[in-house]
């Protein structure tokens, strides 16, 4: 349904990002966790693993034991460590956050919606948690269920891009007044005018919509920037050969 095929997006879970793994309070008591935080930083990932099984249960443990696992692609063991992790302490919104993105990845989307949903409980303005949530909610062709929340998202951070490109496009399929989906790109455009999804996504839905000029004007602004992505754009539209 997607015009892009847009993905979750992948950046550090939410402990990540208010605070390094190596500053975990964790680590003060538990000295193989800090050693492991940095071979998983270098990428070291069955290092750390080896380091981390000599450590004593704790949640840090078990919630990076998930993640080595996962950037391993083992995704038996690092289901089971996240999971171990969440029972050691189900207030960690990272873990809850860390086990939705891995069955996304290992297309379980029932499952990633049922941990994205517990984690946007905990978070509930988290633009990125809701994009992803809304994400797999369209995978799983929930449109009505992903419209609210991209709405929601789209309320906190108006100028987010992506967020903008999945409600307009869930605005066009549900066909609630299209041309509303194209103020919205074009608004994307303003606040974004070099990203070659944005550019393909308005290119996309003025032609649906029947604004060829500004099909055409965006479309030439995408073969600068982003050849490959115009050939799709060309290929979707139906327009092989376009003339000026």
């Amino acid at each position: 349904m997607i015009i892009l095929d847009m993905e979750i997006r992948n950046q550090d879970s939410p402990q990540d990002q208010q605070s390094s793994r190596t500053e975990s309070p964790e680590r003060i008591y538990f000295p193989y966790y800090e050693k492991a935080v940095l071979l998983y930083e270098q990428k070291k990932f069955e290092d750390a693993i080896q380091l981390l099984k000599k450590e004593l249960p704790c949640w840090g443990k078990a919630d990076l034991l998930g993640s080595c696992y996962a950037e391993l692609m083992d995704f038996s063991q690092a289901e089971e460590s996240y999971l171990e992790a969440i029972k050691l302490d189900p207030d960690q919104t990272g873990t809850l956050y860390n086990i939705a993105m891995l069955y996304y990845d290992f297309f379980q989307p029932y499952e990633a919606k049922k941990y994205y949903e517990l984690y946007i409980r905990k978070e509930p303005n988290d633009i990125v948690g809701l994009f992803n949530y809304a994400v797999v909610l369209l995978d799983l062709d929930l449109q009505d269920e992903a419209y609210e929340v991209l709405k929601k998202a789209h309320a906190i951070d108006p100028r987010d891009v992506y967020v903008i490109i999945n409600l307009a496009f869930v605005i066009l399929h549900k066909k609630i007044r299209p041309r509303v989906a194209l103020r919205l790109l074009k608004k994307a455009a303003e606040i974004n005018p070099v990203d070659p999804n944005v550019l393909f996504s308005l290119a996309k839905v003025a032609w649906d919509v029947g604004e060829e000029l500004t099909c055409f004007t965006t479309r030439e602004m995408l073969q600068l920037i982003d050849p490959e992505l115009c050939a799709e754009l060309d290929e979707r539209t139906g327009r092989q050969s376009w003339q000026g």
